[in-house]
């Protein structure tokens, strides 16, 4: 039989029964996309999230068409305008991936409150090149222990004797900001700098800031790097690692890694060149009778922290975060190596400064918006300053809420200056984010 007469065969059985290969691919393609909806309407996920409200749906990709194209901030005003229209709570599904969004703050602290769910979702995976298995990404045994040693060098007394530090870079953000005074300026570039600065010089005991603008250099790059995270974390394409690693995003996040791994291989370095536990220990005798006064002020939720502050009694040795890191590193007993140092600094840079500098700017911003809650806020720390505004904030235990809210005002002689130094309110947080 010869081809001509197999091609025409072929041609009378398609005309016969009526499908050219194109309606069957058609076909079977719809048949696909059925079988799989029917799977993917039948799984727990689905069912025990199907009364959430959601945005409109397609087969197949769920509600990926509706950010299809955006930008990051794109997508966010798309989502406020879809939590607006549906509730505070709202599900999502790009593709095979469910996603819940919450806005109701006493949802949110339930969740994040909890150590019964420490398994990060799949998209935490793009941290992994840089933070390795520090305790934002870490899970089970590892993120346990790493709390535990972790935990007791953000005790209330290391905090307390930070304070002077945070009141200094409060004071030279304000210096700094004085040129902008009447200008609309972005204040995320000074806090973020700012909050940087505070972090080595605290938690990572460095002497001397980096010199020039290296602080905001990296704080530039951890933003940077989080909007290419964020978008292989939306994007399929970027999704695909065979895809990524050959896309101009990848080029601009290996540099950005170089910077932000410099800046901590660096400090790591100069820490331990400079270690010194002795000089850097503090020492606190704590008694029952203060601990006792303490237990019974903390109310609603709690973690181990909380159990920390309120059970050592006698007198205590305590190191910041990355000297104590040092010390368990040289210590043989003590399951901790030199990864676990840089894996716990590259975290704790980037928790400690990123969500402190984004709090306070927006802070800031908002006292800009709303000049009668600014004239509030300076009364407030008027009358607790009276005539001497530009003194030094201490940290007060009777009344530490009070004088923490005097940080934002210290130096409030114009509307640059009015709530600049509340960066050292949120800076005080470094060690609890």
């Amino acid at each position: 039989m010869s081809i001509e007469t197999v091609k025409e065969t072929l041609n009378q059985a398609g005309g016969a029964t009526g499908f050219s290969p194109i309606i069957t691919a058609l076909i079977g393609t719809a048949v696909v996309i059925a079988l799989y909806e029917y799977w993917h309407r039948n799984t727990r996920e689905y069912k025990m999230t199907k009364n959430i409200p959601t945005p409109p749906e397609l087969p197949l990709v769920g509600n990926a068409h509706l950010v299809y194209g955006l930008s990051n901030a794109e997508i966010m005003k798309r989502g406020i305008v879809y939590i607006n229209k549906y509730g505070e709570t709202l599900r999502a599904w790009l593709g095979n991936v469910l996603l819940i969004l919450l806005t109701n703050p006493a949802d949110i602290e339930i969740i994040l409150s909890t150590n019964n769910h420490l398994t990060k979702a799949e998209e935490y995976r793009y941290f992994k090149p840089w933070f390795g298995d520090g305790l934002l990404i870490s899970k089970g045994d590892h993120w346990r222990h790493h709390r535990k040693m972790i935990a007791p060098t953000f005790h209330q007394s290391i905090l307390k004797s930070f304070v002077p530090t945070f009141v200094q870079h409060s004071q030279a953000v304000v210096d700094r900001m004085r040129k902008e005074v009447g200008k609309s300026f972005d204040v995320h570039d000074y806090m973020s700098q700012t909050t940087v600065e505070i972090l080595l010089t605290t938690a990572m005991g460095v002497k001397k800031i980096p010199e020039g603008n290296k602080s905001f250099e990296y704080a530039q790059a951890v933003v940077d790097m989080c909007d290419i995270i964020h978008k292989r974390q939306v994007k399929l394409f970027y999704r695909l690692d065979a895809i990524y690693n050959f896309t101009k995003l990848r080029e601009k996040g290996d540099k950005m890694m170089n910077i932000i791994l410099g800046m901590t291989k660096r400090v790591v370095s100069d820490r331990k060149q400079n270690f010194s536990a002795e000089n850097r220990a503090i020492i606190e005798e704590v008694d029952d009778v203060s601990k006792q006064k303490a237990l019974n002020k903390n109310e609603g939720l709690r973690d181990d922290l909380d159990d920390i502050d309120e059970n050592d009694v006698g007198a205590k040795r305590r190191l910041a975060l990355l000297d104590a890191m040092v010390e368990m590193a040289k210590n043989p007993e003590i399951e901790w190596n030199e990864k676990d140092i840089m894996d716990e600094v590259n975290t704790i840079m980037f928790e400690g400064h990123d969500t402190t500098s984004a709090g306070s700017s927006f802070a800031l911003c908002m006292l800009g918006i709303h000049k009668d809650i600014q004239e509030k806020v300076y009364a407030e720390q008027k009358a607790i300053f009276g005539d001497n505004m530009l003194r030094d904030c201490t940290f007060n235990v009777a009344d530490a809420d009070t004088d923490a809210d005097a940080i934002v005002g210290a130096s409030a002689g114009d509307e640059a200056e009015a709530g600049a130094v509340a960066g050292a309110v949120t800076a005080a947080d470094v060690g609890i984010n």
